[in-house]
């Protein structure tokens, strides 16, 4: 069953998805009654909601989680390569589902059922009041975020970010990203100028082929060396200097309007910490030194699963980077509860292993932040597996999340 209220496209428009027709009909009848200026599309099937996110400007797309077909989180990668300018809210009576904290870690707020008709006007007012001036898309991306979802789908696109009077743009061919743009710039520094603005709108305009290919680099190396940037400027280190280039190029005006103060840059060549919100660091180095002190205990790190990087890291070598195996190591727990969402699984990951032929490689998520995880590598000629997981049980408690 597909449905539309009001006709006028200038209007709020709203796509409503639920396979249990009562419910929505009753939920499509309150949003219309509540708000008669908004417009309120209404389907039970998935595919006819993205068929409209194609040939609609939709600002909100309210979704139910279980359905047949295509389920609501697929649904929400669907559609935000479709159309990254929409605001997401998720409807589920299955509040045990392992996939909703990502979510609402995420930002998008989840409504647990049974809950009053009311209450998804009231969530859908508030999406509808934040969307000025985020950098959102229809699961309130960060470019982060935005890079890995059009990588992974192999998308062929172009994305154009406006940030206050400038405007940058990336283009990805089957996923890889091989041009950039901003002002003057081209290619990597165009990359790491555009990826360090918080803030502003984009949009996803069909492919078309750039004026240059002027990136060779995997999206991946692109994303992390991006972000090192970022945090060495933080440090002390002008990234300008790293990337080749003169810092007032670029980087000041690319911190204007984002979440980063240029004031608060610090002077001078000593390292400075960077503090994670709720997080401990002290704690941290504490924890990867009693990990280290594991017998062949080669390398351990803790890591945000969000991004990919390090929070702290003791151990590795020239030929073992715990860098590049944070970043890899991320995409195995995101895999790993992509297949329990898949399935269904209502549980926790609590380590994954990894054997190799000389080496244990452990994984286990923080159960007071499942975003963050702590990675040891154990040789297995000199190390005791039982032993190495009891101690990294016992570390994960050490580590305080607020």
């Amino acid at each position: 069953m597909s449905q539309a209220t009001g006709g006028d496209a200038s209007r709020t428009t709203l796509v409503v998805v639920d396979d249990e027709e009562l419910f929505l009909r009753a939920l499509s009848s309150s949003l219309s009654r509540l708000h008669p200026e908004w417009r309120v599309l209404s389907t039970s099937d998935a595919r006819s909601a993205l068929d409209w996110l194609r040939t609609e400007d939709v600002d909100v797309l309210l979704t139910d989680l279980g359905m047949p077909n295509v389920d609501g989180l697929e649904l929400l990668m669907d559609a935000a390569t479709i159309s990254p300018a929409t605001s997401m809210v998720l409807m589920t009576g299955h509040t045990s589902n392992g996939a909703l904290p990502d979510v609402r870690r995420r930002g998008i707020p989840v409504l647990e059922k049974p809950f009053p008709l009311g209450d998804a006007a009231r969530i859908i007012e508030e999406r509808l009041a934040t969307r000025a001036g985020q950098l959102s898309g229809a699961l309130s991306l960060s470019l982060e975020d935005l890079v890995q979802v059009l990588a992974l789908s192999r998308r062929e696109a172009i994305v154009r970010i406006r940030m206050g009077t400038s405007t940058g743009s990336l283009w990805f061919h089957e996923g890889t990203v091989v041009h950039a743009s901003l002002g003057e710039l081209v290619g990597e520094p165009a990359f790491y100028a555009i990826l360090s603005r918080r803030g502003g709108r984009f949009a996803v305009e069909p492919y078309s082929p750039p004026p240059e290919h002027s990136i060779d680099s995997r999206w991946e190396e692109l994303l992390m060396e991006g972000c090192r940037l970022m945090d060495e400027h933080v440090s002390g280190v002008s990234t300008a200097e790293l990337v080749g280039i003169e810092q007032g190029d670029w980087f000041d005006d690319a911190l204007e309007g984002s979440e980063m103060d240029p004031s608060e840059v610090v002077d001078g060549t000593e390292t400075q910490t960077i503090q994670v919100k709720g997080t401990d660091m002290a704690d941290i180095q504490a924890s990867l030194e009693k990990l280290m002190s594991i017998d062949g205990a080669t390398g351990c790190c803790v890591v945000d699963s969000n991004s990919g990087m390090m929070l702290g890291s003791l151990g590795g070598s020239a030929a073992f980077n715990l860098e590049v195996a944070a970043a890899g190591n991320t995409e195995v727990v995101r895999a790993k509860r992509k297949t329990m969402a898949a399935l269904k699984l209502n549980d926790t990951v609590e380590d994954i292993l990894i054997t190799l032929k000389t080496a244990y490689h452990l994984i286990r998520p923080l159960s007071s932040n499942d975003a963050l995880f702590i990675y040891l590598v154990l040789d297995k000629s000199r190390g005791n597996l039982a032993m190495a997981r009891h101690v990294l049980a016992s570390v994960e408690t050490d580590i305080k999340v607020a």
